[in-house]
């Protein structure tokens, strides 16, 4: 079920879907479902074939037409028609999208639950601990997580380190905006996430500038 469809400032395009369909009944959104039970046929899990499904029916709304999606030697989602960029993201019972028809784009959903705070140690710096820690609860290591994962998702670097080389440097809960470096590129980015009941929500999308130097990095 389409839960949100909006643009953004930066002229994204953004889309959740709440997964609460069988899969007969995704199967019955599409015009060639033959098509979409071939792409599944490999997945042997219920739940993953749900949400693969859910990702190309929150797809055909955004885009209001039936786009293929393939992907990279490293993971990375394309169009077929490379009529957007984009990234993909899910997380218990939810997919997203961001589509942009220029820029490069990131995106992250997390469950709201206090898994990332348990072991924020693992990928956060020591001063990211620090900011993530200034209040209690744990949406802000949680905030922090799906930051860096939408960053990672942005650049498509599997060599990226999550703790030494994408830098969350400030917080503005009340903007819901947060700022971060990359290690890799030279320029600093801005992410702007959503607090929702059940998840959290981060994305970004930036015109990347000429990666840095390798001795810079």
């Amino acid at each position: 079920m389409l839960i949100q469809k909006k643009s953004t400032a930066e002229g994204a395009l953004i889309g959740i879907w709440h997964i609460v369909e069988t899969e007969t009944q995704l199967l019955s959104l599409f015009k060639q479902p033959e098509r979409c039970m071939h792409q599944i046929a490999a997945i042997s899990h219920a739940e993953k074939r749900c949400e693969k499904l859910a990702v190309r029916a929150l797809l055909n709304e955004l885009t209001e037409e039936e786009k293929s999606i393939d992907y990279h030697p490293n993971g990375q989602p394309y169009l077929s028609d490379h009529s957007f960029n984009i990234s993909i993201s899910h997380t218990k019972h939810y997919v997203c999208i961001i589509l942009h028809p220029t820029q490069e784009v990131g995106i992250d959903i997390e469950s709201k639950t206090p898994r990332a705070a348990q072991i924020q140690e693992r990928f956060l710096s020591p001063d990211e601990y620090l900011l993530a820690n200034q209040t209690s609860g744990f949406v802000v290591p949680l905030l922090l997580w799906t930051a860096k994962e939408a960053a990672y998702k942005l650049i498509s670097d599997a060599a990226l380190d999550f703790v030494n080389q994408i830098k969350v440097t400030n917080i503005k809960m009340d903007e819901q905006i947060i700022t971060a470096s990359i290690a890799t590129i030279d320029q600093p980015i801005t992410l702007f996430f959503t607090i929702d009941s059940d998840f959290v929500l981060t994305y970004v999308c930036a015109t990347l500038k000429t990666p840095k130097a390798q001795n810079h990095v």
